[in-house]
């Protein structure tokens, strides 16, 4: 395990958001793994200072908006830029972070997975955050629990009442479940496909 320079157990949250929604989530979830006792640092994808490589923390959290029924690719961002994302947050995406990043040699690092997509899409399959679970499993990261889905009211937001507490809700939930209990072994949960 490493830890934070006050002795707290690390967690890197990275973020893809070309509207705000899902970044609003993502700072929700970093202050409320700040509360349960991480040392968080939290990134947007397309930051130059993010990690990448082999990634030396205790937990990893991911975010993206849903495009198209699954993570974004260039010409969705290009296409959103289009209709007024920002420039910067359209020159990469979280699919291809998670193809240059895998947990440093002989750890075990859990990995959960968010999106926000559209409150009309609510009970369609596809959606940004099983696509990530199944790329980082690919990348031999341990991946524990379903994603969390967070509605927004349109293409461009904003997001739904209620969504930033369930957000909260949602990583202190999902990190409880992390915390090894006697007498139980925890196996990781099949992302949904």
């Amino acid at each position: 395990m490493s830890y934070a320079p006050d002795g707290r157990p690390l967690a890197l949250v990275v973020v893809e958001s070309m509207r705000g929604n899902t970044e609003a989530v993502a700072h929700v979830v970093a202050q409320a793994l700040e509360r349960v006792s991480y040392g968080v640092t939290l990134h947007e994808v397309g930051d130059p200072t993010m990690p990448t490589g082999r990634l030396d923390t205790d937990l990893v959290v991911v975010g993206a908006p849903t495009h198209a029924f699954s993570l974004t690719r260039p010409s969705a961002r290009a296409d959103a830029a289009r209709h007024g994302a920002s420039a910067a947050a359209v020159r990469t995406g979280l699919r291809e972070w998670l193809s240059e990043v895998t947990p440093a040699h002989g750890r075990r690092v859990p990995l959960l997975a968010f999106d926000t997509r559209v409150q009309r899409a609510r009970r369609l399959r596809g959606a940004a955050g099983p696509r990530a679970c199944v790329l980082a499993r690919h990348r031999g990261f341990a991946v524990h629990r379903r994603p969390g889905s967070f509605m927004v009211a349109d293409n461009v937001g904003p997001l739904l009442g209620g969504e930033l507490a369930r957000a909260e809700i949602w990583v202190t939930t999902a990190v409880a479940d992390l915390a090894p209990r006697p007498g139980r072994q925890h196996e990781p949960v099949a992302a949904a496909r």
